[in-house]
């Protein structure tokens, strides 16, 4: 029976190493993330709501959600109609426990410079909310459990500049690297401004009549986000867990393959000792990071590469050590 021992850990192995890098989910600092909370898109909706909102002056938002974490930055986007992170037609966000609403018009333009409105301590207290952004050409008014939280003049104008090609998104930015961890369970946009008895009515669970755009979830319009990069490498907070995770689950890579080919890390095979174990985590880990772009509650990333290849090569260093010390295989040829 011994003899099927590493056999066995090895196939163990490698099944645990396949269901890592394709699991159906993330853990964002220690808070498992599924698919029901993955970056979604709506494939047909963009368009439909720029083409309604270009002759109107006033824009309202109403959204029902609940944050996982007050440690989200960037900020970590909620909902964006966008091409790209500097250029947005509207944007909800979360800074912290702060609230962040980007509305792009005629006098305020999108991107570097573009003029914000924040709601301080909004998610301070992790719970589900509903919020109520309005907008009327010369106030915006942010409405929290029907309440007025906060009101400001910074933005002014229309919306006759709103962008084409934008993307509506849940969750992420287009780009990806601003990941919303949290819970939407409805969202309403309208080209009118609420009254502040539709929004109190709208906080006790009934919603005005005459929206825009209405977020079903479950809808067939909504699919995964098929992310303009490979990689996601705008903005990515560090996450210690994830690093550690992802470095820990490839240091058995030199191992795995020394069970394959031994022969590869016999005698004065140095460059064969690393170069082969870092090439097999290196192809492992692309799989891996280019599959997740088809997995819902999966984000590729570049960071997650760095470290795979750096937990393989700890793991060759580790195996070179044990070679020394305990002769387990032989780098360097025995006199005699």
């Amino acid at each position: 029976m011994r003899q099927f021992i590493p056999a066995f850990c090895l196939a163990a192995y490698a099944a645990f190493l396949f269901f890592f890098g394709l699991r159906p989910f993330e853990i964002i600092s220690g808070r498992t993330v599924s698919g029901d909370v993955a970056a979604m898109e709506d494939v047909r909706g963009g368009d439909r709501i720029r083409d309604n909102m270009l002759e109107s002056r006033a824009f309202s938002l109403d959204v029902v959600l609940e944050p996982f974490s007050a440690e989200q930055y960037g900020p970590a986007r909620i909902i964006t109609y966008s091409r790209d992170p500097l250029a947005w037609n509207f944007t909800l966000g979360q800074q912290g426990e702060d609230v962040v609403f980007r509305l792009r018009t005629c006098e305020n333009d999108a991107g570097i410079g573009g003029v914000e409105f924040q709601g301080d301590a909004i998610f301070s207290t992790l719970r589900p909310l509903h919020l109520a952004i309005t907008y009327d050409g010369v106030k915006t008014r942010l409405y929290v459990d029907g309440i007025l939280r906060a009101e400001s003049h910074l933005i002014q104008g229309n919306f006759r500049n709103w962008g084409k090609n934008h993307r509506l998104v849940i969750h992420d930015e287009v780009t990806g690297g601003r990941f919303w961890n949290g819970r939407i369970y409805r969202f309403l946009i309208y080209n009118r401004r609420l009254t502040e008895k539709e929004i109190k009515a709208a906080a006790s669970g009934t919603p005005a009549d005459g929206s825009l755009y209405q977020y079903k979830p479950g809808s067939p319009d909504w699919k995964p986000l098929k992310y303009r990069n490979l990689f996601i490498t705008v903005d990515k907070v560090f996450d210690p867990l994830d690093c550690v995770a992802n470095i820990l689950a490839f240091i058995p890579v030199p191992g795995l393959l020394f069970f394959v080919l031994p022969a590869a890390f016999r005698k004065k095979r140095w460059l064969s000792c690393i170069s082969l174990p870092l090439a097999l985590g290196l192809s492992i880990s692309l799989f891996f990071e280019s599959s997740q772009r088809f997995i819902v509650g999966r984000v590729p990333c570049l960071a997650d590469l760095v470290y795979n290849v750096t937990g393989t090569l700890i793991g060759c260093i580790f195996l070179m050590i044990c070679a020394r010390r305990y002769n387990v295989i032989l780098l360097k040829e025995r006199k005699g």
